[in-house]
């Protein structure tokens, strides 16, 4: 179906923004979609998040992403993909003059590697996740549900005490 899709937007050249997150995207369709946005000279806007993408099909689309000539992009996210070395996708961006927004999550990266990340990309809004965001969410998560099981608790003791 993904193969589909970007072999559909091939007859969309003046494609400015594409958000394709939340698909599964596997080798084969990782190829296609390279093929695709080499024909796409007007993007703007591009959101690869939770694709499932493995680090063999980052490393090409790291690759593809440090040859483009015409560097337009100016909104970029890929959260949630397999990345092995950040350090190599944020260095692709660094010859991206017009990118304004750079969004990666999902790596639980911890405070100086964020830190060191944004400096590469001084003129970029970026957005990394760090360990204790994830913490944090955690936590978080863990609250709720703690306040669910005593709302929970408080239900069936009601239920008992009006029957």
């Amino acid at each position: 179906q993904m193969d589909q899709l970007i072999d559909a937007l091939k007859n969309c050249p003046k494609l400015k923004s594409l958000d394709i997150s939340d698909n599964y995207i596997k080798s084969e369709s990782m190829e296609h979609l390279i093929a695709l946005l080499q024909t796409c000279n007007e993007l703007r806007v591009l959101k690869i998040g939770d694709c499932n993408i493995e680090e063999k099909d980052t490393k090409k689309f790291v690759k593809f992403l440090a040859a483009v000539e015409d560097k337009k992009l100016e909104v970029f996210t890929y959260n949630y993909n397999d990345i092995d070395d950040v350090n190599n996708i944020v260095e692709a961006l660094e010859g991206y003059k017009s990118l304004k927004v750079f969004e990666l999550k999902g790596l639980g990266l911890d405070e100086d590697e964020i830190v060191e990340l944004k400096e590469k990309l001084p003129n970029v809004e970026c957005t990394f996740e760090s360990e204790d965001e994830d913490e944090e969410e955690a936590k978080v998560v863990d609250k709720v549900a703690d306040k669910q099981a005593k709302i929970d608790q408080l239900a069936d003791e009601f239920t008992h005490l009006t029957i």
